[in-house]
């Protein structure tokens, strides 16, 4: 029984193997990079804004007429109230 059970013969524990945390950030840092190697996409660089130079026509229809008319009366409506 004393063979069985010697002074050297300890448990084995695992947690002296066990990685710190440097390693799993190195790991982590790899892996990280081999996904975005697969990502090649670069858009073209934005185009400068240039300012429409000339005004856009504008199309007046009946509706639109008559809003104007019904937002001028009623303008008219308030500045004459006391």
């Amino acid at each position: 029984m004393a063979d069985k059970y010697s002074v050297h013969t300890g448990p084995n524990l695992e947690t002296a193997n066990r990685r710190d945390g440097g390693e799993l950030e190195e790991l982590s840092r790899k892996v990280d990079a081999e996904r975005m190697a697969e990502c090649t996409f670069k858009p073209k660089p934005a185009k400068k804004y240039v300012p429409p130079t000339e005004e856009a026509p504008i199309r007046q229809n009946i509706a639109a007429v008559l809003r104007e008319d019904a937002l001028l009366k009623q303008k008219q409506a308030m500045s004459t109230r006391p």
